[in-house]
């Protein structure tokens, strides 16, 4: 009796791990705060202009964090930009992504406070705390980054942000 217990706690926590992680998982719309305010976007550029940007290849998720984020600290919207997935590129275009911080730029991103939400073997969902400062746009806001590794493999992972959700902290 007790075995046939504990046989069905492991399979119920078994479907329950599944099902969170299929909900967690599944494609989510972003709204950018180009969306938010349609008047303060700019006509879409495909790329960044002026020279291309040099890539330190990101090994896992983590450092991808640190990557992106520090050069938005310095308004280095190419080199943050550099680091979305070319995926990511295609439907996100460049001005789009720089109207996001219009006027602004990150002060601090909180590395000790990011929450891993759903992790796979070359995907991970990261919430990250970060400020901004400048007006008008200045405050708390936690981004919200799909992660992948556009390698699929172990051997030289190159990880990129697939997709990327930012709003107000709670």
């Amino acid at each position: 009796m007790r075995r046939q217990t504990v046989i069905l706690l492991i399979v119920v926590a078994a479907v329950a791990v599944a099902l969170t992680t299929a909900i967690v998982l599944r494609d989510r719309h972003p709204v950018t705060a180009a969306a938010r305010h349609p008047a303060a976007t700019a006509p879409a550029a495909k790329s960044p202009p002026g020279k291309p940007v040099s890539l330190v290849k990101a090994k896992n998720a983590d450092t991808l964090v640190r990557l992106f984020f520090s050069p938005l600290q310095t308004g280095n919207w190419a080199g943050a930009y550099a680091y979305l997935s070319p995926d990511l590129q295609k439907t996100l275009g460049y001005q789009t992504f720089v109207a996001d911080f219009q006027g602004s730029r990150v002060n601090t991103y909180d590395v000790s406070s990011l929450q891993i939400v759903a992790a796979g073997n070359f995907s991970e969902e990261l919430r990250v705390p970060y400020t901004l400062a400048g007006s008008p746009s200045a405050g708390s806001y936690v981004a919200t980054l799909r992660c992948v590794n556009i390698t699929g493999g172990y051997g030289q992972p190159d990880w990129r942000v697939q997709s990327l959700s930012l709003g107000p902290a709670r």
